[in-house]
């Protein structure tokens, strides 16, 4: 199975027929990588959960309502951080590396500390870690300010998934 089937097998994230419908090579909205980090994660979010408002650019009205549930759950959770303010940008690209970070989060894989590098220390970190559970590797082009693509988090969220069983 190619990664998006394999998660879609497994309830990751919605099935498409034919194989190109998942349109790999599109770039991934931050509020559909935060929904793959939560399904990782396994939370439960009720359906009775009411948006606080956390973020002022995340509606809790449709068609977004599912986003504001999520986004503020993955939050409490420690999966996402607010450091961009009341912001959160949800149909935003979003960069690989703090893709892949949302994934190591919600699937409780500790980020190693390493030192050096030419990123930030967060980035250097994740990519440390990437590296190290070969997530990724010495192919896989992991620059800071790549955007990721459905593509590359279908692929190291199978490998994070792979790795836990």
């Amino acid at each position: 199975l190619s990664d998006p089937e394999y998660l879609a097998a497994l309830g990751y994230i919605g099935k498409k027929t034919p194989a190109s419908a998942y349109k790999v090579w599109d770039i991934l909205p931050r509020q559909e990588a935060v929904a793959l980090a939560m399904k990782l994660s396994n939370a439960y979010i009720p359906e009775s959960y009411i948006c606080r408002g956390i973020f002022w650019d995340v509606s809790a009205r449709r068609p977004n309502s599912w986003a504001c549930r999520t986004i503020e759950n993955a939050l409490e959770r420690g999966i996402i951080t607010q450091e961009g303010g009341n912001y959160f940008k949800p149909e935003e690209s979003i960069p690989l590396v703090e893709a892949v970070s949302m994934l190591l989060r919600a699937s409780n894989i500790r980020i190693q500390q390493y030192s050096g590098g030419e990123f930030e220390p967060w980035q250097t970190n994740v990519i440390g870690t990437a590296f190290s559970l070969w997530l990724v590797d010495a192919k896989f082009d992991f620059p800071t300010s790549k955007i990721a693509s459905k593509r590359d988090v279908f692929a190291i969220a199978r490998r994070i998934i792979e790795m836990k069983q």
